[in-house]
């Protein structure tokens, strides 16, 4: 007969490590939205210091992912999950993806800041793209906080979102390319 205290003790580490990899997804999503924030502030201010932190910290997002991917690899090698646990690995997988993506566009816009920095820096040129900034700012929070919450409903009206940015950015990209 098999010992159903054993299965319970199984189940709960299981769950707790499915926690953690939640956790550690939104601590990974703080610092990206940190990091986003602190480039466009440093667009917005044409503050090369804070431009430079905000390019060096880019390590933490990169290890983080490593270190997430690497949970979920072995949650599903070890544990073999079904059904909504599966989908949730599935799904942290692509957010640690995206983040990390993000990151890395915080990174780029920092880089840029620090070399206009240097040169004549007027902010007039930037307003389009610090507007689509705080519009990805706002969906990446609001991302973050559809999966902290498991809401579905809040995870499409990012989607919208998304649509929004998407058709911004290629207005923007059409009027720079008129001049």
């Amino acid at each position: 007969m098999p010992d159903k205290s054993n299965d319970a003790h199984i189940v709960q580490r299981f769950d707790r490590e499915l926690e953690g990899v939640r956790s550690d997804v939104l601590a990974m999503g703080g610092i990206v939205e940190q990091q986003l924030n602190d480039a466009l502030q440093a667009m917005s201010d044409c503050d090369a210091e804070l431009a430079e932190r905000t390019a060096t910290n880019d390590y933490k997002v990169n290890r983080m992912e490593v270190q997430i991917d690497e949970t979920c690899t072995r949650i599903l090698a070890l544990r073999q999950p079904t059904a909504s646990d599966l989908r949730l690995v599935l799904t942290v997988a692509k957010i640690i993806a995206d983040l990390e993506r993000i990151g890395d566009e915080a990174e780029r816009i920092a880089l840029f800041v620090t070399r206009i920095a240097r040169s004549n820096c007027n902010r007039r040129h930037y307003t389009e793209l610090l507007h689509m900034g705080a519009l990805v700012k706002d969906m990446l929070h609001n991302a973050l906080d559809a999966f902290a919450r498991m809401d579905p409903r809040q995870a499409v009206e990012v989607a919208r979102m998304d649509e929004k940015v998407d058709a911004e950015y290629e207005a923007h990209m059409r009027q720079t390319m008129t001049y």
